[in-house]
């Protein structure tokens, strides 16, 4: 089950590793702080050399507005230190996505320590810090235990059936192991089953044909005799009827094709009587 949802995981570590090294590589970008030899050159040099840098370099324009406390600047904490390489911003970016944010050093002092080279640009820091927050920590931590979870149960409906391939791999290795003398006398090659309920012995199903045969034979005599009551019941409203003959007389002529038909059903009726007659 484990190497299952390790396998899982890795196939998700494409998405992973690229949001980790975009957020890594931006937190470094946003957080690095300036060069102590920066700080050095920018302190040696004349005001009008100053301005010139600010407008043209938005980090240098950080710089000079932060040059009456750049003394100060021993005194930032080691979080945002952390960023000035790409190693550490790697590691530390690694640290937040399971939930170790530091927030407050990282962000909110350094933002506010009055000395803007620290936090230079938070038109940036502050949303794609936030991002960060949604996308890594929540989101994709998120997926990562559902797709564990789907592994988990997909793993304990197939249990039974890789117990069973367990099983027969070990008798199988058990068995080539067993001596021959061993396995001549305790090997089965079948199972007889008792049932649970008795039946009395016979020879076949005789018994059970000729009940049936007895049946059908009972069933077509009740069928010829209805037949011949319907034959006789026919007869009778005919003669009472007045009806001598199957000669349709009207006032309007003879049907001819009516008398055909007529004596096409009786003949059908009496050919039909007469196979059940001489079958029974």
């Amino acid at each position: 089950m484990f190497i299952q949802v390790a396998t899982t995981l890795l196939r998700s570590a494409t998405l992973l590793s690229v949001l980790f090294v975009a957020f890594a590589v931006t937190f470094h970008k946003l957080l690095m702080l300036p060069e102590e030899a920066c700080f050095q050159e920018f302190e040696e040099a004349t005001r009008e050399h100053k301005n010139r840098l600010a407008y043209c370099f938005l980090g240098f324009e950080h710089l000079n507005q932060s040059a009456d406390v750049l003394g100060s600047r021993a005194k930032l904490g080691l979080p945002i230190k952390v960023y000035g390489s790409i190693g550490w911003a790697l590691f530390q970016t690694l640290m937040m996505m399971v939930g170790e944010y530091d927030h407050t050093q990282l962000i909110v002092e350094p933002y506010l320590d009055g000395m803007s080279a620290t936090i230079y640009i938070p038109e940036l820091t502050f949303p794609f810090f936030a991002a960060f927050v949604f996308l890594v920590p929540i989101t994709l931590m998120n997926l990562l235990i559902g797709l564990a979870v789907g592994d988990i149960d997909q793993v304990r409906r197939s249990a039974t059936q890789k117990l069973i391939s367990q099983r027969v791999y070990w008798l199988d290795s058990l068995e080539s192991r067993c001596p021959m003398w061993l396995y001549q006398r305790i090997n089965v090659t079948q199972w007889v089953k008792k049932t649970a309920v008795s039946l009395p012995s016979r020879d076949s199903h005789k018994e059970e044909i000729i009940q049936d045969l007895c049946k059908l034979t009972q069933e077509l005599h009740r069928i010829s005799q209805k037949l011949d009551w319907e034959i006789r019941r026919s007869d009778q409203v005919i003669k009472q009827m007045g009806i001598s003959t199957y000669e349709i007389e009207t006032d309007e002529g003879t049907y001819e094709k009516i008398d055909v038909m007529l004596a096409q059903s009786r003949n059908t009726r009496a050919s039909k009587t007469d196979q059940i007659r001489r079958y029974h």
